[in-house]
């Protein structure tokens, strides 16, 4: 039947309120298009395919996933008693509309995706599939896509969404019994689905992780609310977003709690993060590889934080957090590791100590795992793990390298990583020290082009 786009449905009246960042948009007249219902290109290898994600070899989490990806629209009904319509994504047999579920890998975690103003879930809908395809279920409410959307209500859709799936999950005769894992809920959106995202994050404890795509400011304000949410933030925006600009972005990362992140794409920009974009009142074309990146970005972290998979968390976190993926990141996993980069000389025969300071910048106490990478020449740490930090406190350690007797020169410094992790396992900061050996009489050891911009 056809989708079903508009007005959302229900017993409780709600006042109305339109998105700031879209006000450009309000004299706009386009024809509202509905869900997606044609065949499209299959967005999965074959499951005899599936391989493991293994930051920096295996799977590359931009590409697709192993599943194939079906969908079909469902109609969910809330607290209030009404309905309204939405796009139901999720690991399939097929690649098509109304296929079975693949149940072999269930239970899978779940996101919800809010839309952009005036827009419909099927301008995303390859994102959603490509998310399909590594084993998430999403949903994407098609409610309050007209010209007055009531920011509160859909974020309450949003979460909403999720409490529906969870029901529908449990019960013995649904179609899709056991697909969702209640404990792996995350929400995600574009522009004003974006910062509905994080009020519904603020509203639902069970969303474990946000990653919002150029979050416009909503009414009641996304920022207010942000310190009351314990999820895991990223925060997407392109660097030619003229509709909702970096700027905008960094005041929600400056109003969040870590663990957060600040993702610039170079050259990305609004309407870009739409398989589709916007034909009116849009900012432009995008960079081709804008959508792939994103992909990249919102499955990596989903990985990390839903799925709970921690081999995602050094290039989520560091040392340099999403290599060649954005041009520009903020991070703040709810600790620091100072300094960033070092370099020690060891005497031949002898030993050199590198300081480092591990603080506290998350909400709580908490201890911190350290650990430094192997190298040719032994590293040992002062400590194993941090005494507890109270937030804003910080523990002093030194790492200790050895240069064996005999031990000739590198022909390059050795490079060794810190390691501070979170004691969920996820959350981690890093360090780079380089170690190189003292020559008779050698001065410090000075290499200017290791240095970074801050």
């Amino acid at each position: 039947m056809p989708a079903v786009v508009g007005p959302r449905v229900s017993s409780a009246g709600r006042g109305q309120w339109v998105l700031l960042a879209g006000v450009a948009l309000a004299g706009a007249v386009a024809m509202r298009v509905g869900l997606p219902r044609g065949p499209v290109s299959p967005l999965a290898v074959p499951p005899s395919a599936r391989a493991v994600a293994i930051p920096g070899g295996g799977v590359d989490p931009g590409d697709p996933g192993p599943h194939a990806a079906g969908w079909r629209t469902v109609s969910v009904t809330d607290p209030d008693g009404g309905t309204f319509a939405a796009l139901l994504t999720y690991p399939a047999r097929t690649a098509t509309e109304g296929a079975a579920p693949d149940a072999a890998g269930a239970p899978y975690p779940a996101v919800a995706f809010g839309h952009g103003f005036f827009q419909a879930p099927e301008r995303y809908q390859g994102t959603l599939r490509h998310l399909a395809s590594w084993g998430y279920v999403t949903i994407a409410p098609a409610s309050h896509a007209g010209l007055t959307p009531d920011h509160a209500a859909f974020a309450a859709d949003l979460y909403q969404s999720l409490d529906w799936l969870v029901a529908r999950s449990s019960e013995p005769d649904a179609w899709w019994t056991g697909l969702v894992d209640p404990a792996a809920l995350g929400a995600s959106g574009h522009s004003m689905g974006g910062g509905a995202s994080l009020l519904a994050a603020a509203e639902a404890a069970t969303i474990r992780a946000v990653v919002s795509l150029a979050a416009a400011e909503t009414r009641p304000s996304a920022a207010a609310v942000l310190p009351r949410v314990d999820a895991p933030l990223a925060f997407i925006v392109g660097q030619a977003d003229r509709i909702v600009p970096p700027a905008s972005t960094a005041a929600l990362y400056e109003a969040a709690g870590p663990p957060r992140q600040l993702l610039e794409l170079g050259g990305g920009t609004h309407c870009g993060f739409q398989d589709d974009p916007f034909p009116l009142v849009c900012d432009g074309g995008r960079d081709e590889g804008q959508l792939p990146r994103t992909r990249r970005l919102l499955t990596a972290f989903f990985e990390l934080y839903l799925r709970g998979d921690a081999r995602w968390t050094e290039w989520v976190w560091g040392p340099s957090p999403y290599d060649g993926e954005v041009a520009a990141a903020r991070v703040d996993p709810g600790l620091s590791l100072l300094p960033a980069k070092s370099s020690v000389l060891v005497p031949a025969g002898g030993t050199a100590e590198a300081p480092f300071t591990v603080t506290n910048t998350g909400r709580a106490a908490a201890r911190f795992g350290l650990m430094v990478s192997s190298g040719t020449w032994p590293a040992a740490l002062s400590a194993d793990t941090t005494p507890e930090l109270t937030p804003g406190t910080a523990f002093r350690g030194t790492v200790t390298f050895g240069r064996p007797a005999g031990a000739p020169l590198p022909a390059n410094p050795l490079s060794y990583t810190i390691r501070a992790t979170a004691p969920d396992g996820r959350g981690a900061a890093f360090a780079i020290v380089l170690v190189d050996g003292r020559a008779p009489g050698a001065g410090p050891l000075t290499l200017p082009w290791l240095e970074r911009p801050p």
